[in-house]
């Protein structure tokens, strides 16, 4: 489990949200991509999987905010299989209480995969569930999706994350630079926050904050990192005098 900062592009340093993310170090192949190590286990491994990323991840949030380094949600993702569990809205619940925290700490995110028309309303239903009871949504990878714009009716959604694909062509193509001008209007006026994903320098941050984005997320702020790592790097951007530890719910014994 590694952890990476998304930062407001209007605001102090430090990090608004925190993305967990699987990553594994192969002996032969190298990093193996989270869309290559999920799509190469299956479902059933790839839902435990996703738990135990969940789990490492939340119980990191809870040290970093119990030791006053930060106030940011962490950013949590979920595939469509695991979206569709019957039983997804209290598992997670149930792994947020077991950390000390609540489902205000929590961003969920999604692809446009589980926005297609073929998911059921039960599954809609549930994400929606997630939303009332505290925690945000998010649409990833946003524009590189098989869904239409009229997928974004099915679900209130708080964010949507540009597809780096867009945001690292900034400067060097005009039609990236329209399109991405064009979603920030778009997400703007339904109510939602514009990250920009894979932001990897100055120049697509300048441009990405001149478009609207509201935050970013890349090697230009920050790549992946262990909970270590990630402490160091907030501690560095703490304003003078630190912030106020986060008080933390009572931790629930597991079973």
């Amino acid at each position: 489990m590694h952890l990476q900062p998304i930062v407001a592009l209007h605001g102090a340093p430090g990090a608004v949200a925190i993305e967990a993310l699987a990553r594994w170090s192969h002996p032969q192949l190298g990093a193996v991509p989270p869309a290559e190590l999920f799509g190469a286990i299956g479902p059933l491994r790839a839902s435990r999987l996703g738990e135990a990323v969940r789990d490492q991840a939340l119980a990191a949030l809870a040290v970093l905010r119990g030791s006053g380094l930060t106030t940011a949600r962490i950013a949590l993702n979920l595939s469509a299989a695991e979206v569709a569990r019957a039983d997804i809205v209290e598992h997670i619940a149930d792994q947020v209480e077991r950390a000390g925290l609540g489902l205000d700490a929590v961003e969920v995110e999604i692809t446009e995969e589980v926005l297609l028309d073929r998911v059921s309303n039960r599954t809609l239903d549930q994400l929606a569930a997630l939303r009332g009871r505290g925690a945000k949504l998010a649409l990833d990878d946003f524009g590189t999706g098989h869904s239409g714009l009229a997928q974004l009716l099915r679900l209130p959604l708080d964010a949507v994350k540009l597809d780096k694909r867009f945001v690292q062509r900034l400067g060097t193509d005009r039609r990236a630079e329209e399109i991405i001008r064009a979603t920030v209007s778009l997400a703007h006026g339904l109510g939602m926050t514009v990250v920009a994903e894979g932001v990897e320098t100055a120049q697509q941050a300048a441009m990405a904050t001149a478009l609207g984005c509201d935050r970013a997320q890349g090697f230009l702020y920050a790549r992946p990192m262990d909970r270590q790592a990630l402490s160091d790097w907030l501690a560095e951007r703490l304003p003078a005098g630190g912030d106020a530890p986060v008080p933390l719910r009572p931790r629930r014994a597991a079973g």
